[in-house]
């Protein structure tokens, strides 16, 4: 039966898409429409104790490509098609498939759509009524490249529009749908960051009539958004895009953050699915894209906790990678930390940082898996990083053993070493090694300030995996700052300073957003942050770094926390390692 409200117009004949809704004339209201390239779209207004009015405006479920299905199963995304009529707003596009692990409950599951292209569009003005265009902010959701969504009861984007600053969130296609790589032209891969890039060409055309402003749009992510953002950088393909980049906890350089071998987990994918001889990578795609996706999902969990089981040696199971050379590639063989290096992305403003104990995210699966850590004492070669590039097995075991005892404590085994001992290693191995190394290639090129997030909360630690359940852990885990950002957690903390740190969060990221330093002169933005200025971050042969520091205060620190421990893994590196890198 037809809705009342709306009329349901099967676009699968007409645009090539399965279902999108259309308001019926008599709910149509023409000051809640703004009309794009691609169509009209018609708004609604969220409610919100953020803004002094209280409310916001919301243009949710725009689609940006038309939907990659069928056919264009494992293919770059398509540009949208116009629509007819009024294409209601008010509600969010479906979520991409995704495989939500949770193996320390049990409970994983695999769901979503793959019609699931859409992007919202968020402001504290009508668009009716702009006068002067806002600064744009375009998040990119983290989640392993696996899991993850724009949906706006996580990513609530009141606090920062609150701060006169338009909002955009996107889906981008996930796991084999996003990430799928033959290493050929079979199946290049990347399709998730092509989505991503597809959603930024759109929103240079269109965010105009929502009152943004194309010429001053910054993205930024958290973990594989961040990522994501960074190799949008490197990627000549997004050139032009976007005028400023921020990154929450990921870096091209991250090890965790792209796949190695993706062409065996492309045949993993098809051994999974009764696709056992494939006569080459052709045949294989073809086959898969002919599965029933509900059929596919039923094999979805299993190949991703495969996948991940080896992404300490490979990446995240499916994830960014090399392409070869053609029309439609993102990232091809070019050197990611090559580039960083001879200046080859583009030159614009960064801001970059992450928490003071990021693996703590991962605590309670650590407790699970560390017996299997047994693997790395038989064979300390395992624990030497793959970016060392080290073919040789004694040298690699040297190194492996090098590392343990100089972060464990000599002979100590990784199976049995106290926990906490293994995260705060973990937190260094995988994120302020190459997120510092990420910095100090950068910075000879462009303006750059780095941050350290120390202040830990009830406000940002409430909900993450790792919860209060183990007294006596310090530090800030993984995705603790999104919290603070992010209209998550509503009015959860009753702690006074919780609230004074997430102010300063805010007003930095909006300030970088508007002006291009988080910390501008006074007068615009700086004194709600007692006229603290931010320095650009630098790293020279005195070793003297500039670095915001941020916990119960802001302070301007010219050392990091382990700052031996960067300069032990440089040493190491030169010494051990064989260039050219290609992560750190």
């Amino acid at each position: 039966m037809v809705p009342n409200k709306l009329f349901v117009v099967l676009i699968g004949i007409l645009l090539d898409v399965h279902c999108l809704e259309f308001l019926k004339k008599e709910f149509q209201k023409p000051n809640l429409q703004v009309k794009t390239e691609s169509g009209k779209v018609q708004g609604t207004r969220l409610q919100s104790k953020s803004l002094k009015r209280g409310y916001y405006y919301a243009f949710m479920g725009i689609p940006y490509a038309q939907p990659p299905v069928g056919d264009l199963r494992f293919r770059s995304p398509k540009w949208v098609r116009n629509w007819p009529g009024v294409l209601d707003g008010s509600k969010q596009g479906s979520a991409c498939v995704e495989v939500v692990l949770r193996i320390s409950t049990g409970t994983s599951i695999v769901t979503g759509e793959e019609d699931c292209l859409f992007l919202n569009v968020f402001t504290k003005t009508n668009p009716a009524t702009v006068k002067q265009f806002k600064p744009v902010m375009v998040f990119i959701h983290g989640g392993g490249y696996i899991q993850g969504s724009s949906d706006v009861k996580i990513y609530g984007p009141d606090l920062l529009v609150a701060k006169d600053v338009l909002v955009v969130t996107l889906n981008y296609r996930l796991g084999v749908f996003g990430f799928l790589s033959t290493e050929d032209l079979a199946s290049p891969g990347n399709y998730g960051l092509k989505d991503q890039n597809l959603a930024l060409r759109w929103i240079q055309r269109n965010i105009k009539y929502f009152g943004g402003d194309p010429d001053n749009v910054m993205i930024f992510g958290h973990s594989a958004g961040s990522i994501s953002a960074h190799l949008h950088m490197l990627s000549p393909k997004s050139r032009g895009l976007f005028h400023k980049v921020l990154l929450e906890s990921g870096s091209a350089l991250c090890l965790w953050g792209s796949q190695r071998k993706p062409r065996n987990m492309a045949y993993l994918l098809g051994v999974a699915n009764g696709i056992t001889h494939p006569r080459d990578s052709y045949e294989l795609v073809e086959k898969l894209r002919e599965i029933n996706l509900e059929e596919l999902k039923k094999t979805l969990l299993g190949v991703a906790l495969t996948g991940t089981s080896q992404s300490l040696f490979t990446g995240l199971p499916y994830a960014p990678t090399l392409e070869e050379d053609h029309e439609e590639a993102f990232l091809t063989r070019n050197n990611w930390y090559e580039m960083l290096e001879t200046g080859n992305f583009s030159h614009v403003p960064v801001v970059m940082g992450m928490n003071s104990n990021e693996s703590l995210f991962f605590l309670q699966e650590a407790m699970i898996a560390q017996p299997l850590l047994v693997l790395f004492d038989l064979d300390n070669s395992l624990i030497t990083p793959p970016s060392m590039n080290i073919s040789n097995k004694e040298t690699s075991t040297i190194v492996g053993r090098m590392i343990r005892d100089h972060f464990l404590g000599e002979n100590n085994r990784m199976s049995t070493v106290d926990i906490m001992e293994l995260m705060n290693y973990l937190s260094q191995d995988n994120f302020l090694r190459p997120l510092w190394k990420t910095a100090e290639l950068m910075n000879r090129y462009i303006p750059l300030y780095f941050y350290y997030f120390k202040y830990e909360s009830d406000l940002g630690r409430y909900g993450l995996p790792s919860g209060r359940e183990y007294p006596g852990i310090r530090g800030v885990s993984h995705e603790e700052e999104v919290h603070f950002i992010f209209n998550k957690l509503k009015d959860y903390s009753k702690n006074r300073t919780d609230y004074v740190v997430r102010e300063w969060m805010l007003t930095l990221w909006t300030n970088f957003a508007k002006y291009s330093n988080p910390t501008p002169s006074v007068g615009r933005g700086n004194s709600a942050l007692g006229n603290i200025v931010w320095p650009r971050f630098s790293s020279n042969a005195s070793s003297r770094t500039n670095f915001l520091d941020i916990g119960d205060k802001l302070e301007v620190r010219h050392t990091p926390v382990n700052y031996d421990n960067i300069l032990w893994y440089e040493e190491l590196f030169q010494k051990y390692g064989n260039p050219p890198f290609h992560n750190y």
